[in-house]
């Protein structure tokens, strides 16, 4: 029984230490680019090298355009590991905006956006 109740807790102890060690390379980055009506801040969060949000924190974009491109862009991004994206139709301005804020954000990590501009795959 002891050596049964030893082996729990060694093992929960070693998921406990994974936990706290995979947060440990949570990085949330943030940076900014020009949109149509101004500035569109976004913050990113990353494991290790993969994108796990996007998040558009700031902008002054039209509703129903450019508020198009703030709800799409982020999600394909991070569908697609990629800011090598198509322009939300309509949106033009508002969608390279929000890509160039990204590549700001992974810049300012110390990431190179460049590993990033992988092009997405065609639909089947």
């Amino acid at each position: 029984m002891k050596k049964t109740l030893s082996l729990l807790l060694v093992f929960a102890l070693m998921l406990t230490l994974g936990v706290v060690g995979f947060a440990a390379d949570e990085q949330t980055l943030n940076g900014a680019a020009d949109g149509r009506n101004g500035p569109i801040e976004v913050e990113v969060v990353m494991v290790g090298d993969e994108i796990v949000s996007v998040t558009v924190v700031s902008q002054s974009e039209t509703d129903g355009i450019g508020s198009v491109a703030i709800t799409e862009i982020p999600a394909a991004i991070v569908d697609e590991q990629s800011i090598l994206l198509d322009a939300v139709s309509g949106a033009t301005v508002t969608s390279e905006g929000i890509l160039a804020a990204v590549a700001a954000a992974l810049k300012s990590g110390g990431y190179e956006p460049a590993d990033f501009e992988v092009a997405a795959e065609a639909a089947e």
